[in-house]
């Protein structure tokens, strides 16, 4: 090997020694605040399913979420528990996951004390593509789902020209109607398994 090609060769290792430990470096600095943030998010989004006030101040997410809320365990499933000013039940929070149109969608759904209303839906992450599918992430569309009835059949339904349903039924967003019913087949399945289990039933661990 000629002297040229083995200090090429010895230079491109040192340099991707170089650079690799500058990332993994910034990747051990920051990943506290990374932490720190999903958390937080996870936080608002549970707030936000569980319909209780809005917060924009992230240093009142935290003090906000643990005066109202409690995490629990049920079946080994993470659940967070909404109480009032008496120690009642107000409804709980659930983590749900499902595939969409391009992609794992993420997310939670607030359901009543009673297993009777949907109180709210989020979703923390996806793959959808912006300005159609990734319109799921518009107030409007999530809003849509805030006081839906809860049923076994036919669950919760997309509205149609034709037809609209109050108390089931939710809008498609227009040019994404194949991620926006990937959104209610995701939901109505987790609520079914959820009524399966008879998870409205069962004592939620302290």
């Amino acid at each position: 090997m000629k002297k040229g090609s083995l200090y090429t060769i010895l230079f491109m290792f040192a340099i991707s020694v170089f650079f690799t430990a500058i990332l993994a470096s910034a990747n051990a600095f920051y990943q506290p605040s990374i932490e720190k943030n999903e958390l937080l998010s996870n936080m608002k989004s549970i707030l936000y399913v569980l319909d209780i006030k809005s917060i924009s101040d992230e240093n009142q997410i935290a003090e906000v979420f643990n005066n109202n809320v409690r995490t629990k365990k049920l079946n080994h499933l993470d659940i967070f528990v909404k109480y009032d000013q008496n120690g009642n039940v107000q409804g709980y929070a659930f983590p749900f996951a499902g595939a969409g149109l391009w992609g794992r969608i993420n997310g939670y759904i607030g359901i009543s004390a009673d297993f009777k209303t949907i109180l709210g839906v989020d979703f923390t992450s996806h793959s959808e593509t912006p300005g159609l599918g990734g319109r799921i992430d518009e107030p409007w569309f999530k809003e849509q789902f805030r006081g839906k009835k809860i049923s076994s059949e036919p669950g919760i339904i997309l509205n149609n020209s034709s037809s609209r349903d109050e108390e089931t039924g939710v809008d498609a967003i227009t040019g994404a109607t194949s991620t926006s019913r990937a959104v209610v087949n995701i939901l109505n399945d987790f609520i079914n398994e959820l009524i399966s289990k008879n998870i409205s039933s069962l004592e939620v661990q302290k």
